[in-house]
């Protein structure tokens, strides 16, 4: 009786997921960049600090959406002790600088529509979030350009003169922003980081779609229950015009626990799940801690947090 009804929750749990799917995707649809051009300039005058340049093509992004919200999400992999989890934001108005361009013409260049984000980046090691970013890419996105550019800088680093003559620091392991001489800093992974660059996700609806269009349009992905101690339900679903699936779970250090064939989900073409137990991919039992989910499926990709407890 006790897996019978565990079944028939897991089953209404399913059904539950399909109408969140149907209604959620009514809303928005979602495109997750990957930058094409990172880097970070060190500055001095009271420290050393580091302050990357970020740049996505986002030709992808249909024309004449309406945006909902726009977020960076970098991979966190070291943390100073006296970060305190704000940064600044600004717009890049120029896309012609690269990654061999010199430190003091890249830091030099125009920017705009700064936003602020008072705490909460960078807090632990593992996947982080930026605060709405929306007037940054609207900038470029309603003049119909093909960059976007974001500048970003710890409000607490006084540091504002690179050293003449220096070159962008362009790490294939690091980006850093914050003060390093007093610890006040974090440092995520670049572009060069195929499991974990600093995505930039776009959300946004079409003007005047149909609700059949709407529904149908964007990948969904849930996790139930979570936090879970024995077993949880990932269900995703809106797959019909999904060209590549996969399935992939990572540990908060990015290194990749279980990957799921897509011809190992249940259901149907539209919604599929799969049941993880904790355990990697030789069967061992993953320790508790954070874990996440990342669902690809051809151009989009939507990451998932889940939490293992004991």
């Amino acid at each position: 009786m006790k897996f019978r009804m565990s079944f028939i929750n897991r089953s209404l749990f399913i059904v539950a997921i399909l109408l969140v799917f149907i209604i959620g995707s009514l809303q928005a649809q979602v495109i997750v960049l990957s930058p094409v051009e990172d880097v970070f300039i060190y500055t001095f005058g009271g420290g050393q600090g580091g302050n990357p340049f970020i740049k996505y093509d986002m030709s992808t992004v249909p024309p004449d959406m309406v945006i909902d919200s726009v977020y960076l999400t970098p991979f966190v992999w070291s943390i100073g002790t006296d970060w305190d989890e704000d940064v600044n934001y600004w717009n890049v108005n120029d896309q012609n600088w690269t990654e061999g361009d010199s430190a003091r013409l890249i830091w030099d260049l125009p920017t705009s529509d700064s936003t602020h984000q008072t705490s909460g980046f960078g807090t632990v090691v593992g996947w982080t979030q930026s605060v709405d970013l929306a007037a940054i890419f609207l900038t470029d996105y309603n003049v119909g350009n093909t960059y976007c550019s974001i500048k970003m800088k710890d409000p607490d680093d006084v540091t504002n003169v690179p050293p003449p003559g220096s070159y962008p620091i362009n790490d294939n392991d690091s980006i850093v922003v914050g003060n390093i001489l007093f610890d006040g800093h974090t440092i995520f992974w670049p572009r060069e980081q195929v499991n974990g660059p600093p995505w930039l996700n776009i959300y946004y609806h079409e003007v005047g779609v149909s609700e059949e269009q709407s529904r149908i349009s964007m990948p969904c992905l849930q996790v139930y229950p979570n936090p879970f101690k024995q077993m949880t339900d990932i269900i995703f679903g809106n797959l019909q015009r999904a060209g590549s699936i996969e399935l992939r779970i990572y540990n908060a250090a990015g290194r990749l626990v279980r990957v799921f064939p897509v011809n190992q989900c249940n259901l149907n073409d539209s919604v599929k799940s799969v049941c993880w137990d904790g355990r990697d991919a030789s069967g061992k039992q993953s320790p508790p801690g954070v874990y996440f989910c990342r669902l690809e499926t051809g151009d989009k990709t939507i990451i998932e947090k889940i939490c293992l407890i004991k």
